[in-house]
């Protein structure tokens, strides 16, 4: 297994060598698409050292981009595609429109600061845009339940988008109010009526 993932990592390094060798020191994005456009052949340097290439938009328009605004994604169209969304979010009510009708619309999922979240807006802990972190939908599903306001859900792996049943595990931080015996023992008893089903998990 390792010999092979040697392997590979050489024949890629000789095949990286060779395109460089043929196209002097650049990789060859000719015919590549990004976003809505299609590189159509080497425009030259800009004098920066870096490369740029004539493309043509999917709407016809033809534009001069370098290399590291194609690969990245920050250059996606000659400019239609930002005038296109802006022209749907001039649509009479577009940012009262959710789900499917807005216009940012992804799918009914969206990612943020690491963490996935679905589009249930009916949920009780949805937030105000209707999405629910998909660790808790995850756990909630594992429980059977919806989770209490002191539970929170953590990553075993530290993963915060890896959101396998058995790469969650519950918390909890609740504890008792006072010292007392009396308050630990009616503590204890609370602890073992909420989550002793949960033992063995």
């Amino acid at each position: 297994m390792a010999f092979e993932i040697l392997d590979r990592a050489r024949r890629f390094v000789e095949f990286r060598n060779a395109v460089k060798a043929v196209y002097g020191g650049r990789l060859d994005l000719t015919g590549g698409v990004f976003g809505r456009l299609t590189v159509l052949e080497y425009a030259g340097p800009n004098g920066k050292q870096s490369s740029m290439w004539r493309c043509v938009c999917e709407c016809g328009e033809e534009r001069v981009v370098r290399t590291s605004s194609l690969t990245s994604g920050g250059t996606k169209s000659c400019g239609c595609l930002k005038r296109d969304l802006f022209v749907k979010q001039q649509l009479p009510g577009w940012r009262n429109r959710t789900g499917a009708k807005n216009p940012n619309w992804n799918g009914g999922k969206q990612c943020s600061r690491g963490y996935i979240s679905i589009y249930i807006p009916d949920h009780p802990k949805a937030n105000s845009n209707g999405y629910v972190a998909e660790h808790r939908l995850v756990m909630e599903g594992v429980l059977g339940r919806s989770l209490r306001s002191e539970e929170t859900v953590h990553h075993k792996n530290g993963v915060r988008n890896d959101n396998r049943e058995e790469n969650l595990e519950l918390w909890s931080t609740f504890h008792p109010y006072g010292q007392r015996v009396e308050d630990k023992l009616k503590w204890a008893k609370e602890i073992l009526a909420t989550y002793g089903d949960c033992a063995g998990r």
